[in-house]
């Protein structure tokens, strides 16, 4: 588990494996009460990205077949955007064709399967709104790519409800 603000994401891992086994109503409150806790700790997940609005210009490449040349006229140069990048969380869909916004706990997870190119940390509890909030979204799935749970929207309002940090849930 990545140090930092993955740290303690593994404790969602072992209470969705909870679910999964058992299926028992106690465990799936235990999901809820780690997402909480997760978020009074300001806990964070590697959310990918894509670009809505704006491009990513290149930096001018070297006309020249020697990769090392090419990467060693790249490293650490800069460059600037000519316009506003706008970024938006990305969305995973179902087998049913639903959509979800994803709640991955590590890189490790975010990196199963192919996604964007762009990741930023997102704190949890900017997920689960997200999750509430986007149109035509059906909630959160923690891990969509391995042992995966689905929290419908009805289920992220009643955990925002009861998290102190959260004044409101939009």
């Amino acid at each position: 588990m990545e140090a930092g603000a993955y740290e303690h994401n593994e404790y969602i891992e072992m209470a969705v494996a909870d679910v999964r086994r058992t299926g028992e109503a106690e465990a799936f409150a235990r999901v809820l009460d780690v997402l909480l806790m997760r978020m009074s700790e300001g806990g964070e997940a590697p959310m990918p990205m894509l670009v809505s609005q704006g491009s990513f210009p290149f930096p001018e490449i070297p006309d020249t077949d020697n990769i090392e040349e090419v990467v060693k006229d790249l490293a650490g140069k800069s460059f600037t955007l000519e316009e506003d990048v706008r970024f938006r969380m990305d969305t995973m869909k179902d087998t049913n064709g639903r959509l979800w916004i994803p709640l991955f706990t590590s890189e490790h997870e975010l990196h199963k399967q192919p996604t964007t190119n762009i990741s930023m940390n997102i704190s949890i509890e900017q997920i689960l709104k997200a999750g509430l909030n986007y149109e035509e979204v059906e909630g959160v799935v923690i891990n969509p790519f391995g042992e995966f749970l689905e929290l419908p929207g009805n289920i992220i309002a009643l955990t925002l409800s009861h998290y102190k940090g959260s004044e409101e849930t939009d």
